[in-house]
């Protein structure tokens, strides 16, 4: 059997009013950018080139758990589902 390749995008913009980044996996994109401002214009650029549907901040990617704190200005990864996924492989 054929593996499936998985394709990962990354892309970095900087503009002379800030910067966006975003991920592309499969059909999910994350984002994050340099100011409310500039999240609202990559917004507004993605739907005018497809339908967008917004699922509000990330809370989980990838097989991690993503949590904000907006009032300590931390963001929590946490691995749980992977490490959890590694104690049933190897039964322990």
């Amino acid at each position: 059997m054929d593996s499936v390749r998985m394709v990962h995008i990354q892309y970095h913009h900087q503009s002379l009013t800030g910067t966006i980044i975003f991920s592309l996996h499969v059909n999910n994109i994350f984002s994050t950018a340099s100011s409310p401002k500039e999240t609202a214009t990559f917004k507004v650029f993605l739907e005018s080139q497809w339908e967008v549907a917004n699922l509000g901040p990330a809370k989980f990617a990838l097989g991690i758990t993503i949590s904000h704190d907006h009032a300590s200005h931390m963001i929590v990864l946490l691995q749980t589902a992977y490490i959890k996924c590694l104690l049933e492989h190897f039964n322990l």
